[in-house]
């Protein structure tokens, strides 16, 4: 976990459209297709107000976290690496399995 500036996250918020938004959602990514239940571990006992998952290209996407007494984090990444055109262009999460595996390339 790394604290970054509010100026940073929110750079990273408006500049590349973000490929999760909001804490239900980028955990339930977290959780259901990333596998990764420790990092969506660790956004739940940050207890944020906002979260959204941030990456370009095909790599490991950072997740940004918002908590209530305005501090902002880069949690980790996720475990897998992912094909970032799955979330601009498509709706990820009514995806079946296969559909995934057309995208992550891991």
């Amino acid at each position: 976990m790394r604290k970054i500036s509010a100026k940073n996250y929110n750079y990273m918020f408006e500049v590349l459209p973000p490929l999760t938004v909001g804490v239900d959602e980028t955990i339930n990514f977290l959780i259901t297709l990333d596998k990764n239940p420790e990092l969506a571990k660790k956004i739940r006992d940050v207890n944020p107000v906002h979260a959204f998952m941030q990456g370009e290209g095909y790599d490991n996407h950072n997740i940004y976290v918002e908590t209530k007494d305005e501090k902002y984090f880069v949690l980790g990444k996720t475990k897998n690496k992912w094909n970032t055109e799955i979330f601009r262009y498509n709706d990820w999460s009514a995806m079946t399995p296969e559909e995934l595996k057309r995208y992550n390339w891991g």
